[in-house]
C-alpha cells in the first residue's frame, strides 16, 4: 500500500510550500502500477501548467532563442565535445567553462521538480531552512558543514524544539530581481537526501567520492574561476589533472541524469539521448 507522506517546508524566508513524498514499503516504483499512473498525471499537470516550458509548435522557425534548464546542459557537453577537437592548448579553458556550466545546470533541474522557485536566493539560504516530514514528527533546521577554506559544503539537518512559526523572522520583502542559487549550493543540495532530494520518492542524493569533491573545487576554484577573472600573469594548468577532474565532473553528471532523478527528463523527453550521446562522446575524446 502506498505511504503518502506530506513535507511542510518553512525557508528563511518565511514562505510556506507542501510537498508530497510517496513511498511504496518493499517495492521499486516502477512495479507498482497504480502509483506510476498517479505519478504520470502529477507530471503531465505539472508539465501543462508550468510556464518556462510553453513554447511555439513552430519552435524552429521561431525569431525567438528557446532555452531550458535540461537543453542547457546539453548544449554544454556538447560544446566540451566540439571544443576536444581543437588543437590549440586554449581548448582546455573553454571545456572548463562548459562542463562547469553543464554540471551547475543540471544541478538544479535536478532540484526544480516543477516549481523553479525553489532554487531562487529568494527562498532560503541553506543555514536557515525548516521542514517536517509530518503533523506529529519534529522540525529541522538546516546547517552548512564547510569542508577546510573552499566554498564547498554540505548540508546537515538538526532536530529542534521549538515551531518555526514562532521563531521571529528578519526577513526582508522579496527583491524587484531574483537570483539563481549559487553553484555551491545547487551542488549541496543534489547531496542532501534529507530533505532536498527526498521530495519526491524514488530520487537518490549524490554521493561524492574524495577525489570527486577534490577535483570539483580544483576545477571550479582554481581553473574555471581564475581563468573568468583573469589576473595578468603566466598560468600554467596541468593537462592530467584537467583530464582527471573533466571524467570526476562528467560521472557526477552522468549519475545526475540517469540514476538519480527518474523525473528529470519527464518535461523534456526528446533530450535524454541527445544527453547521453555528448557524455559518452566526450569519456571516448578524452582518452584520445
Amino acid at each position: 500500500m502506498p505511504v503518502c507522506l506530506f513535507n511542510l517546508d518553512i525557508s528563511g524566508s518565511g514562505k510556506i510550500a507542501l510537498y508530497i513524498n510517496v513511498k511504496c514499503p518493499g517495492k521499486h516504483m516502477s512495479e507498482n502500477n497504480s502509483m506510476d499512473k498517479q505519478i504520470q498525471d502529477m507530471l503531465e499537470f505539472f508539465s501543462t501548467e508550468r510556464l518556462d516550458t510553453v513554447k511555439p509548435k513552430n519552435r524552429q522557425t521561431s525569431d525567438l532563442f528557446w532555452v531550458t534548464e535540461i537543453e542547457n546542459t546539453v548544449d554544454s557537453i556538447e560544446t566540451a565535445v566540439v571544443f576536444l577537437d581543437r588543437r590549440d592548448e586554449y581548448r582546455w579553458k573553454w571545456i572548463s567553462f562548459a562542463l562547469h556550466h553543464a554540471l551547475y545546470s543540471l544541478c538544479v533541474a535536478s532540484l526544480v521538480h516543477g516549481n523553479y522557485e525553489v532554487v531562487l536566493k529568494s527562498q532560503g539560504n541553506d543555514a536557515m531552512h525548516y521542514f517536517r516530514r509530518g503533523l506529529h514528527d519534529k522540525w529541522k533546521k538546516s546547517k552548512i558543514i564547510r569542508r577546510d577554506d573552499s566554498p564547498y559544503y554540505t548540508i546537515e539537518w538538526d532536530e529542534i524544539e521549538n515551531n518555526p512559526l514562532q521563531i521571529e523572522s528578519k526577513s526582508s520583502k522579496k527583491p524587484k530581481i531574483d537570483h539563481l542559487i549559487s553553484f555551491w549550493s545547487a551542488l549541496a543540495r543534489v547531496q542532501d537526501q534529507e530533505y532536498w532530494m527526498g521530495r519526491l520518492g524514488g530520487i537518490k542524493a549524490l554521493k561524492l567520492t574524495e577525489s570527486q569533491v577534490k577535483n570539483i573545487i580544483w576545477l571550479v576554484v582554481e581553473v574555471r574561476n581564475d581563468l573568468m577573472h583573469f589576473i595578468p600573469k603566466s598560468y600554467g594548468i596541468s593537462i592530467k589533472d584537467l583530464k582527471a577532474a573533466f571524467i570526476d565532473v562528467i560521472g557526477v553528471i552522468e549519475f545526475l541524469a540517469f540514476e538519480s532523478n527518474p523525473f528529470l527528463f519527464s518535461f523534456k523527453p526528446d533530450v535524454e539521448i541527445p544527453l547521453k550521446e555528448a557524455i559518452n562522446s566526450f569519456k571516448q575524446k578524452i582518452d584520445t
